[in-house]
């Protein structure tokens, strides 16, 4: 399937053509790059049998539930299917990343649980030199955390530090 393009595929016209492009869909920024014919889908709608669109909507629902687009979503997608109106297909697409989100999510949840960890070594009265040489990280990031720690006493919020430290980061 990869080693056509989307032109050569979009050349052929028929509803196999669509079907091969979904399934060439990997990822979120596919969805972006993929450009259709304005008419193309009502086109492939004039000569498709009605099976075939079925077939179409559930590979098209099948592949955005996998990526995790939200329910709501995929029914727009394929209530325009089922519903005539091909050519709004992809109208309503909000590309994501899901492997982005995924990564970024994981990400904050590390920072957040070292976010905690220092406050908690912090709050029993050690010095930041010392939670630097425990924890065998950079004095300066811990240093940041703890002066920012500090305007969230006495609960020493988690949530909060961590907003405010990107708040800051983001300034920068």
């Amino acid at each position: 399937m990869n080693e056509h393009t989307n032109e050569e595929i979009l050349a052929k016209d028929d509803e196999l053509s669509l079907i091969m492009l979904i399934n060439k869909l990997q990822s979120s920024n596919d969805f972006k790059d993929l450009i259709l014919p304005s008419d193309y889908m009502d086109r492939v709608a004039r000569t498709a049998p009605k099976d075939i669109l079925d077939v179409i909507a559930r590979v098209t629902e099948t592949l955005l539930w996998r990526i995790n687009v939200p329910e709501d979503e995929i029914a727009i997608f394929t209530d325009n299917i089922w519903e005539g109106r091909k050519s709004m297909l992809f109208v309503n697409f909000e590309p994501y990343d899901f492997q982005a989100t995924r990564r970024e999510a994981c990400e904050e949840g590390k920072e957040i649980n070292v976010i905690s960890l220092i406050c908690k070594i912090f709050i029993k009265g050690k010095s930041e030199t010392q939670i630097a040489d425990e924890l065998e990280d950079d004095i300066s990031r811990i240093s940041e955390i703890c002066d920012t720690a500090r305007k969230f006493t006495p609960e020493y919020d988690v949530e909060k530090i961590y907003e405010a430290l990107h708040e800051a980061a983001a300034i920068h």
